[in-house]
């Protein structure tokens, strides 16, 4: 089964043939929002979002470690360049949404596990 990602209902990445529940830190996070986006971002995109009031120069530095942190957990295959960053993996918030109007509730209804991130209980304080 390929790499899944789980974000209705809670947090939870299915990885080489068992589902993980990793806590949901900073690194997690983030990849939880590159899964949620299922796409290339571009980097300034990410610099303006996770860290509005930083300069340049210190949003860069934090993605820059942000992405060093990623890069070393196991269970996502992070893609970089130097203006775009993805993490391509089947979500259920990309499957819900086309299963419903194909009307393909099967799908759907396994699919839908609650709402999105139900079981986090953490903050993740700001700046990210």
């Amino acid at each position: 089964m390929p790499q899944q990602l789980q974000l209705l209902g809670g947090f939870r990445c299915y990885h080489q043939d068992s589902w993980l529940e990793p806590p949901l830190n900073q690194a997690a996070a983030f990849l939880a929002y590159l899964g949620y986006e299922g796409d290339w971002l571009r980097r300034e995109r990410l610099l303006t979002f996770l860290w509005p009031d930083a300069s340049e120069q210190k949003a860069r530095q934090s993605l820059r470690a942000l992405l060093y942190k990623c890069k070393k957990i196991d269970w996502a295959e992070l893609e970089v360049t130097d203006t775009h960053v993805r993490w391509s993996v089947i979500s259920d918030v990309s499957q819900f949404p086309e299963a419903c109007p194909q009307a393909d509730w099967a799908t759907a209804l396994s699919t839908y596990k609650g709402t999105f991130l139900e079981t986090y209980q953490g903050t993740i304080s700001a700046p990210f």
